[in-house]
């Protein structure tokens, strides 16, 4: 079962970064195969892998490999798809503490086999593969050795050639989509391919797409695009789907059966809902290489038999489907950068288990600590204890972290060689009641993932250490206390490095809930346990800090020396306190990292954040003193707890480093509601100082805790929606620090609710989130490394032997972890910034000094030194010069056999000793002066004064003829303009009457013999011309107005003078009635935005109040009064006879009627321009 697991290296003072072809002319058949769900959409990315059956599956698969929402297993007779339910597998693992939050089990999980089968294929096909990755995969299933795996290779693409005669079945995945072909060469046909589908629900075409449902998904291929490529020219044939009952052929146009045929279909399985296989994190862990380790469980399914969709139960309980929904352990080892997956190693029976706790031994040999309901895990032939007793069965997700464990359980104890090809060792530890499991509902501080908590740990002879908690009263022992005190109680045992000899073993309790979680041995061989206790009966002594229980459950201590119990104390509040990690340091001190819910006392010249709920304390060796104690945290409180601790470590300096983390998954699901890393302290240096409230959480105490060193928020972004965030978190287990301060972690990162992952992916080995809900992360964090290095650069020579004097060398600094630094020479202090330049000035031999400082790091300093021989010989060159703009001079430099200036594209003969140069701006240039010993690189700066006193009048818009004045000013000499169709002009003002756009040019002469050149554009403004028109307004009582109508542009200042001696400031009059007749001069004077005044006029001609409507005509032949003549323009006209009917319509009368008609009175309509109508009479003479 293939896990897509995520690693990454992190440094925090250097920011690192580290770092699918073409077929013959062909016929191709395609489909866009789409498995569609109904909640979400985004497609996760990420490359198939197929990984060989060597024998770890049922002998009929060929290859597996995850696709999204389940597995793919490729057969000689087709495929067999798995699809599980990943909605319901989300919620089994963001379920709660209690049934009431608990929203899954295993048992509510529907997975389904979805079969794809070649029909009257050949018995047997050649196999071949292709892209081969990098990775190997180890499979350790069952108690038969004969069936363990190591080494098995994993392929991009796969090939079954001749399923049907000439008739090829290529698999392979790009990006998102899997996809298949079938290859028709020469002389196959392609009405031979048929195919079955089995185990779906309803299968159906519809609008040419062949659609397929199950309970747990949908999907359909997209109707067959089939092309031939004929000289990289794709020639489109007709093709679709023939579908009878659950068989599938298709129905293909005419093609070129000379070439092969391809057909094509693509399966893009659906985003967020469909997944690689689900793996949740535990625990991490590290080598004396550096190498980074994570452990976790992945969910795959048995291969199936028969049937089609049943209830998912746990690993190899099956029903007659064969098939089942299992979770199995996941142990996956990086390069020291991250950038290599070196193995992956499955491990597992055929039921649950899950790792608690990794370390490696001095051999590079990793050690597994966890716990298995499995009868069937693989244990060694001379393993401790080969049977599994097990224990009652827990189904209910809320008690297990949505993990069930359906034949209780016990503990195991895994030894992987370096490679994970090999069992080291492998055994059971158990009695007949449950071991291993913690039980989260018995303390009031219970943190998600909490049931897999305990350590293993191993000291300088590889023998091997656990601390953990059991329910069975036969547990094995060795050397011990001889009974269970109550229904838990811790225990704590030792076996040799193959886990074939318990040499000691014994409970730690008393008569109410006991639990031991943190274990170390000191070098004389002496075991500190630490744990979390409710009994007040657990064996102390006098000497022993708190030898009585303080409040209602306390952390404890334990010394063993000898396998006996020589002390024990209490830690602890009135209230409840939980005691989670534990380190010591070089003098056997003791540290104990913890969480409480009372004022837990503060002791010494310590940090401190009074009314929180970490707690730090430290014991000496016999448990009797406190040296120092605090608490730390968003001090919201007493009873407040912020963190799921999950490393702990004192280096060799004594510095204490801690991380843990908190938010969502705690608060939301029913465990610590109160859990936030929001508030927590952050040093002003912090990798990352905001938080989205549910990340994790780094820092380093100093020696004593007398400061916070350093602190820093790690993990995801926020997301843009609230809703959206699910919260980084560990599903419980132990992570560590080594001894330089480096953080080895594991993380369970998951989809948002908008399908997005926010989790940073630096340097990775894998950056891709390649499921639609969790995967395993795990990242390496550097936060104490100290090491000073520097280059000197000449040029492009990078750490040169020799140089010569009078170069400028760049000294760049390489270093890791420092905050602060100091370079020398020769002792003498040159500079304290992060990079130097220096120039040697004589000759001799020079030591080079760097020293980086971080009071954070056990180092407090480190320094690097370089030696560098300096040659001097005679050179010079031109001092620094300041030039005119665009002025030429000549540079100069002697002492050599040849030169070179650069920036050459500035120079004449840039390859002479004096070379000229023009330059615009201020330029550095360097020469390069070479002889028999060595090159000198000298540099030299033209400063161009560009004169900025130097200021001209603004470009202005003017009106046509309009004066203004220019000006030039500065501390020039004099100032010359040239003026059009004038000439020159020396002064510094000038008027300017331009009649059209005009740029004037200024000359600025200097003292120092500077000219300069300016210049001032006068854009003339044309646009604006005032314009005006009138008419004459008449009524029908035959008077009239004078109307004004301004056709100017309708922008500045308007003045009308009527010729009256009226003015108006107006756009345009009202109407105007002239009191006597004539002839009037209008004018119309106009002022655009830019001051320009212009002016119109107009003669209007007021006429002779006169009767403008007749009352009579006589159209009799004689030339005068013929018709109907008014004398107002643009009217209309109706006429009526006496008994009212219309005689005569014109909307323009032409003063035209009368002519032919009969004497007698009419009736006129006259409607004026102005809307006004006018009735009357008019009598007609002949």
């Amino acid at each position: 079962m293939m896990t897509e697991s995520t690693a990454f290296v992190m440094r925090f003072w250097k920011s690192m970064t580290i770092r699918s072809g073409s077929l013959k002319t062909f016929l191709l058949f395609a489909f866009l195969f789409i498995l569609s769900f109904t909640s979400f959409s985004n497609q996760p990315s990420g490359q198939y892998i197929f990984i060989e059956n060597k024998g770890q599956w049922h002998a009929d698969v060929l290859f597996k490999a995850s696709i999204p929402g389940g597995f793919i297993f490729v057969k000689n007779s087709g495929l067999e798809y798995i699809f599980y339910d990943t909605e319901k597998l989300a919620e089994l693992h963001f379920g709660g503490a209690n049934s009431e939050h608990a929203k899954s089990s295993i048992n509510d999980i529907n997975i389904q086999r979805v079969s794809l089968v070649f029909k009257n294929t050949k018995p047997a096909a050649i196999v071949q593969v292709a892209n081969p990755v990098s990775q190997k995969f180890n499979y350790y299933y069952g108690n038969d050795s004969l069936k363990w795996v190591s080494g098995a290779k994993g392929y991009n693409e796969v090939w079954l050639r001749e399923i049907y005669p000439n008739i090829d079945f290529r698999l392979y995945g790009v990006g998102a989509a899997l996809k298949y072909e079938y290859v028709v060469h020469p002389e196959g046909d392609p009405d031979n391919i048929n195919m079955e589908y089995h185990g779906q629900n309803d299968i159906s075409i519809e609008n040419g797409e062949l659609r397929l449902k199950t309970k747990v998904n949908s999907f359909k291929e997209f109707q067959p695009f089939t092309f031939q490529e004929r000289a990289n020219t794709k020639v489109v044939v007709d093709a679709k789907f023939i579908l009878d009952q659950n068989g599938i052929s298709f129905d293909l146009g005419e093609y070129d059966k000379t070439n092969d045929l391809v057909i094509d279909p693509e399966l893009v399985f659906s985003t967020y809902s469909g997944s690689f296989a689900d793996n949740w994190s535990h625990t991490a862990t590290f080598d004396d290489q550096g190498n980074l380790y994570a452990g976790g469980t992945v969910f795959g399914a048995n291969f199936p038999i028969t049937g089609n969709s049943i209830q998912a139960v746990v690993a190899g309980a099956s029903n007659e489907s064969g098939m089942a929904l299992s979770t199995d352990m996941v142990i996956q080892k990086y390069s020291s950068d991250g950038s290599e997956l070196l193995y992956s190693t499955f491990l597992g029976g055929d039921q649950s288990e899950v790792p608690h706790s990794l370390i490696c031994n001095s051999k590079g040999e990793l050690v597994i600590f966890g716990t298995t309901s499995s009868s069937e895990f693989p244990v060694s032939l001379n393993a401790f204890q080969k049977e599994f007793k097990g224990g009652n069965g827990l189904n209910n997700g809320a008690v297990t972290t949505g993990i069930d464990f359906i034949n209780g359980t016990d503990l195991f104890l895994t030894v992987l060689s370096p490679d994970g090809s090999k069992l080291v060792g492998s055994t059971f530890v158990g009695g007949t009641s449950n071991d291993g499991l913690h039980n989260n509902q018995a303390l009031s501080i219970r943190n998600y993932g909490d049931e897999f908590r305990g350590e293993v740990y191993v000291d300088d002879e590889d023998d091997i250490y656990v601390a953990s908690i059991t329910s069975s009263s036969d547990f094995p022992l060795a050397n011990s206390q001889s009974t269970l005190s109550s229904s838990y109680d811790g225990v704590v045992f030792q076996l040799n490095r193959e886990v074939s000899d318990l040499k000691w073993s014994t409970y730690i309790g008393g008569s109410d809930y006991d639990a031991a979680y943190g274990i170390r041995v000191n070098k004389a061989k002496d075991v500190y346990v630490l744990g979390t206790s409710l009994s007040s009966d657990l064996v102390s002594s006098s000497n022993a800090l708190n030898p009585k229980l303080q409040g209602n459950a306390d952390a404890f201590v334990a010394l063993y020396r000898e396998t006996k119990l020589r002390e024990l104390t209490y830690l602890g509040t009135e209230e409840e306190e939980v005691g989670n990690l534990l380190d010591l340091d070089n003098d056997g001190n003791v540290y104990v990292f913890g969480l409480t819910k009372g004022i837990y006392p503060i002791v010494g010249n310590v940090f401190r954040n009074p009314e929180s709920g970490q707690f730090i304390h430290s014991l000496n060796p016999s448990l009797s003193q406190t040296r120092f104690s605090t608490v730390f945290g968003t001090a919201r409180g007493i009873g407040i707890v912020d963190l799921v601790p999950t490393a702990f470590l004192v280096n060799d300096c004594g510095n204490i480093y801690l991380a843990g983390w908190g938010g969502l998954i705690n608060s939301n699901n029913g465990y610590n509601l109160e859990s936030t890393t929001t508030g927590l302290p952050i040093s002003s240096n912090a990798y990352r100082k905001e938080t989205t409230g549910s990340n994790y959480y780094f820092a380093i105490f100093e020696e004593n805790a007398k400061s916070l060193l350093y602190a820093t928020y790690f993990g995801s972004e926020s997301p843009e929606n609230p809703f959206n965030e699910r919260g980084d978190h560990l599903d419980g287990g132990t992570c560590r620090f080594d001894k330089n301060g480096i953080i080895y972690h594991s993380a369970c990162v998951c989809r948002g609710n908008d399908g997005l992952v926010g989790f940073p992916t630096e340097n990775g080995f894998q950056k891709n989130h390649n499921n639609s809900n969790c995967n395993m992360a795990a990242f390496k964090f550097d936060i104490d490394d100290l090491a000073a290095n520097f280059d000197i650069v000449d040029g492009s020579n990078v750490n040169p032997d020799v140089v010569c004097a009078g170069t400028e060398i760049n000294l760049r600094n390489n270093s890791v972890g420092a905050l602060t630094y100091q370079w020398s020479i020769n002792n003498e202090v040159i500079s304290r910034l992060e990079n130097a330049k220096y120039t040697f000035e004589e000759g001799g031999i020079y030591e080079l000094k760097l020293e980086a400082f971080n009071r954070v790091s056990c180092a407090k300093s480190d320094s690097f030194l370089r030696k560098i021989e300096v040659i001097f010989y005679e050179t010079e060159i031109s001092p620094d010069t300041t030039v005119c703009p665009l002025a030429s001079i000549q540079l100069v430099a002697n002492g050599g056999e040849s030169y070179k200036w650069f920036p050459s594209e500035l120079l004449v003969n840039a390859n002479s000793s004096r070379p000229t140069a023009k330059v615009s701006e201020s330029t550095t240039f360097t020469v390069e002066i070479t002889n028999e010993q060595c090159t000198v690189r000298k540099t030299l700066d033209l400063i161009v004064d560009d004169k900025s006193d130097f200021q001209v009048a603004p470009d202005l818009e003017v009106c046509t003829g309009q004066e203004v004045k220019i000006w030039a000013s500065g501390f020039a000499d004099y100032f010359v303009w040239s003026v059009p169709e004038v000439g020159e002009i020396t002064d510094s003002v000038i008027l300017a009457r331009p009649k059209k756009n005009t740029t004037y040019f200024v000359k600025a002469y200097y003292p120092d013999g500077c000219v300069l050149d300016n210049a001032v554009n006068l854009t003339v403004d044309q646009s604006f011309a005032p314009a005006f028109d009138y008419l004459l307004d008449y009524h029908c009582d035959q008077s009239f107005d004078l109307i004004f109508e301004n056709k100017s542009p309708q922008t500045g200042i308007f003045t009308w003078d009527l010729g009256i001696g009226d003015s108006l400031n107006t756009l345009a009059p009202v109407a105007y009635t002239y009191a006597k007749a004539g002839d009037y001069t209008v004018r119309l004077k106009a002022t655009n935005e830019i001051g320009c005044t212009l002016e119109v006029e107009k003669v209007v001609n007021i006429p002779e109040k006169a009767q403008l409507i007749p009352n009579a005509i006589s159209p009799n032949g004689d030339g005068k009064n013929e018709t109907f003549v008014i004398a107002i323009p643009d009217a209309s006209l109706n006429v009526y006879n006496r008994w009212g009917k219309l005689d005569y319509e014109n909307p323009t009368y032409d003063n035209s009627w009368g002519t032919d008609v009969e004497s007698g009175t009419y009736f006129y309509e006259l409607k004026l321009v102005n809307g006004e109508l006018c009735k009357g009479w008019v009598e007609v003479f002949k």
